[in-house]
């Protein structure tokens, strides 16, 4: 359920739940149902039930299976947390918290007629009071061991998808560069939908498979639209290296935006980072945080591109100021940075929780990821005797490479902009 509104959401749901219903009408014929519950089912089956009338509906449906077929009941709940998604994004946010409480808690919380329940989603999210009172949940994740085996292929399972041949290892070779390096619980997985994806193809041409069906929504809004994506720590990531983060395995949604840090946590449990080692500080988890792969590194440059174009006016503006760059062309930079920062930055941005260089620091960081290609694109590093804020190496010998020194003239101390600009050239 991903919708704009809380009306269309509570609509689906509604929708998701009636669906359920109808493949156990049969209770509408059985004599063993008390009047009063047919006509709830009906109500249900019929679309008409209100917000208060479904809180109850799993509560009723395993009670009445329960009743009907002496079997307690065992409920399977795929992906519980992606209409909190959407509600986090588009603003009903506790209209959603408070009908899934409501529905879940009714269902699941001393449940005579429950065997068993199963719920799977890519967020903990019980501190938003969803499982109050639930306090007999087991909850395994990518972290833990139990299960990891069936989060993803593995690469015999892989290999079985191959012919076995000179052929096969090589379209191998391909899918272990693309697919595979997800950790789950210490176990090496590939990603079934991207595997299944490329070997189904006519022409085994690797793509981001998984890129193309899942929602990056949640991703652009902590990432980018926050301004984590203009960080070093994306630059770091994006050239292949790690960073290291204190990771939690719950949080409530409504703390992202004041919380900047969980991104990564956010990240790693969505399939977006893998957990290179992990380690306890007292009682605090952190890992060492990496890409998994060339399909999610091609995912984040994806974002990265499509903000930095719409920002610039399209792509021919994205190239032109690359262009700029590698050939110290300050008139022409000057315009296209202007023309980016009125349109992408907040003036919050440069002076609220990061001092002004780094943010600027990061900013040019991320628009020079489209020099990949081409080049590499250092922050911080060591040269010489010194360092600078990026180096913008290229790859071919020959090929123009820049040094880039950011300053901010500090007028409260008097500092004058020809001032700042010779100590950053000095520098």
């Amino acid at each position: 359920v991903k919708t704009t509104r809380w009306k269309t959401c509570f609509a689906a749901l509604r929708e998701v739940l009636a669906e359920t219903f109808q493949g156990h009408r049969d209770l509408l014929q059985d004599s063993r149902v008390a009047d009063e519950d047919q006509a709830l089912l009906r109500r249900v089956l019929g679309r008409k039930a209100r917000p208060s009338e479904l809180w109850p509906a799993l509560r009723l449906l395993t009670r009445l299976l329960h009743q009907v077929h002496g079997q307690p009941v065992l409920v399977l709940l795929d992906e519980y947390d992606t209409p909190l998604h959407s509600a986090y994004l588009h603003g009903y946010y506790d209209e959603a918290v408070e009908f899934l409480r409501n529905l879940l808690s009714a269902g699941l919380k001393d449940n005579p007629h429950l065997y068993k329940g199963v719920l799977t989603g890519v967020l903990r999210v019980a501190r938003d009071s969803i499982f109050t009172g639930l306090n007999h949940l087991a909850v395994y994740g990518i972290l833990q061991p139990e299960f990891s085996a069936h989060f993803g292929f593995s690469e015999d399972e892989v290999r079985s998808l191959l012919p076995p041949s000179a052929e096969g290892e090589a379209q191998l070779a391909v899918i272990r560069a693309w697919y595979n390096g997800y950790l789950f619980g210490g176990r090496v997985v590939y990603n079934p939908w991207s595997v299944l994806s490329f070997v189904s193809s006519e022409e085994k041409r690797p793509r981001p498979f998984w890129a193309e069906t899942s929602g990056n929504d949640l991703i652009r809004e902590m990432l980018i639209d926050q301004g984590l994506g203009l960080s070093a720590d994306l630059e770091t990531l994006l050239s292949g290296g790690a960073i290291e983060r204190e990771l939690v395995d719950q949080f409530a949604l409504r703390e992202a935006r004041d919380r900047p840090g969980l991104v990564w946590s956010l990240l790693l449990h969505t399939g977006y980072l893998k957990p290179l080692r992990l380690w306890m500080e007292d009682t605090e988890l952190y890992g060492a945080l990496a890409i998994p792969n060339r399909e999610v590194r091609s995912i984040y440059k994806g974002l990265l591109r499509t903000w930095v174009e719409q920002a610039l006016g399209g792509g021919d503006n994205r190239r032109a100021l690359c262009e700029a760059v590698l050939r110290g062309d300050a008139e022409r930079l000057q315009p296209l940075l202007q023309t980016w920062l009125l349109h992408a930055v907040s003036f919050f941005d440069t002076t609220s929780h990061r001092p002004p260089e780094r943010f600027y620091h990061g900013f040019v960081l991320g628009l020079l990821v489209d020099l990949a290609a081409t080049h590499r694109v250092e922050s911080n590093r060591e040269s010489g005797y010194g360092r600078c804020d990026a180096l913008v190496v290229p790859k071919k010998p020959g090929a123009p490479g820049v040094a880039l020194e950011l300053k901010v003239r500090d007028a409260r101390r008097g500092e004058t902009l020809e001032g700042a600009l010779a100590a950053a050239h000095a520098q």
